[in-house]
């Protein structure tokens, strides 16, 4: 690449005079140049430069610019060795070392991955959609053989062991904020989970209503279980985690105890997880205002918390994870390939299926799952087919090969 300096006018009127004839070797030398960039010096200190003369919405042509910019230095870069110079910029005024790129300001491609396509035809599959169904989940075992209550269900996944650790760290914000006179039982504080629970079917327009004496707001079952007063309290004090150690990289810090004992509990409860899963996002809606709530167009629930969800072939929960931003993502991995590996990778085994969408879905994602023996199920976007040549999506399959 040279570079050399020479007035706007110059370089226009020698372009204007090459002509076919006597210049065909400079013209066919500009032709197959990388580039030729033409770049306006900005004027000396002290001096004046003319505007354009074109309108703000028009292209313009070299005619629109003024005599000033004409008069002004101008610098032309060739990239190509081989282009012979004109005489007139070796005579210019002011000449520029040539610059050259050195190697590590070369760009490096990245390596793409030729895929081999090969056609097969699809059969019909001779499997049932019965036989998917081919695990009973200990839980449902449980509640089946022992009759067990709403209540003696709730307190599988919710035990004492956690709720001690709800009733330590709500006690000790209350004394930090200086109620050090405030105490909770674990049984006032299922007591509390409760009402809440109830309120998300017997709905009012404010909590206080449930004790007011007015027949169509009056709840005997939370009025008779809790005082108003304490209710309030332990909804002012409520904690699940330590404020004093508060982790500023983690968006969830405040409820994330909450979130691993569920997804533990959840894993848990549900052996044997069998063979056929599911990965999907979840919204749980929310309208208030929090740094990652979430806003998805054309959804049921638009605004709210985004999760991401593994269940079995049943739909119940295996495992579960809070959005909370793209700083949540700490690999250079694809979103969707990044989530399904962090929800499936530990839980389920070797030669399952995971069904997804095509949110998920992808090439380098079937690659990665075929690594460890997990066979893929799912839809993909157009844009993630990688140049397979599918005349039908819906009637041709191909297998991906990859070649090194």
């Amino acid at each position: 690449m040279t570079r050399r300096q020479a007035t706007t006018e110059e370089i226009v009127g020698w372009l204007q005079d090459l002509n076919e004839d006597d210049d065909a070797e400079i013209i066919e030398n500009i032709n197959n140049a990388n580039f030729i960039d033409v770049t306006l010096l900005p004027p000396e200190e002290q001096e004046l430069s003319d505007c354009d003369d074109a309108d703000e919405d028009d292209e313009g042509t070299l005619g629109d610019l003024g005599r000033g910019v004409l008069k002004r230095a101008c610098e032309i870069r060739i990239d190509n060795s081989e282009v012979e110079e004109p005489q007139f910029l070796n005579e210019a005024s002011s000449s520029l070392a040539p610059r050259t790129r050195t190697s590590t300001q070369r760009k490096t491609k990245k390596k793409k991955i030729c895929r081999k396509w090969s056609k097969i035809v699809l059969k019909a599959s001779e499997c049932s959609i019965t036989a998917i169904r081919e695990h009973t989940p200990d839980i449902v075992a449980d509640i089946l053989e022992n009759d067990l209550s709403p209540i003696q269900l709730f307190k599988r996944i919710f035990d004492s062991e956690f709720m001690e650790c709800i009733q330590s760290e709500t006690v000790k914000y209350a004394i930090n904020k200086g109620d050090e006179a405030f105490t909770v039982s674990l049984e006032e504080l299922y007591t509390y989970f409760g009402i809440l629970i109830l309120s998300g079917y017997n709905k009012v327009p404010a909590t206080r209503m449930y004790w007011e004496t007015e027949s169509d707001v009056y709840n005997h079952l939370v009025a008779g279980s809790m005082a108003r007063n304490k209710f309030e309290k332990i909804h002012r004090y409520l904690h699940f985690n330590d404020n004093t150690q508060i982790d500023s990289n983690n968006k969830a810090f405040k409820v994330q105890p909450v979130l691993d004992h569920l997804n533990t509990k959840f894993k848990e409860l549900g052996k044997p997880f069998g063979t056929s899963f599911s990965v999907d996002e979840s919204m749980e809606p929310y309208f208030g205002k929090h740094s990652f709530k979430q806003f998805i167009r054309g959804k049921p629930i638009r605004y709210g918390y985004k999760i991401w969800c593994m269940t079995t072939s049943e739909g119940y929960l295996l495992n579960f994870d809070l959005y909370t931003g793209k700083s949540m993502i700490r690999s250079n991995e694809p979103l969707g390939l990044s989530v399904t590996k962090s929800l499936c990778y530990d839980i389920v085994p070797e030669h399952s299926t995971v069904f997804l969408d095509n949110y998920f879905n992808s090439f380098k994602l079937l690659e990665e799952f075929d690594k460890k023996n997990i066979t893929v199920v799912g839809t993909i976007r157009s844009d993630r087919i990688e140049n397979a040549p599918l005349s039908s999506m819906k009637r041709e399959l191909y297998v991906v090969l990859v070649k090194h």
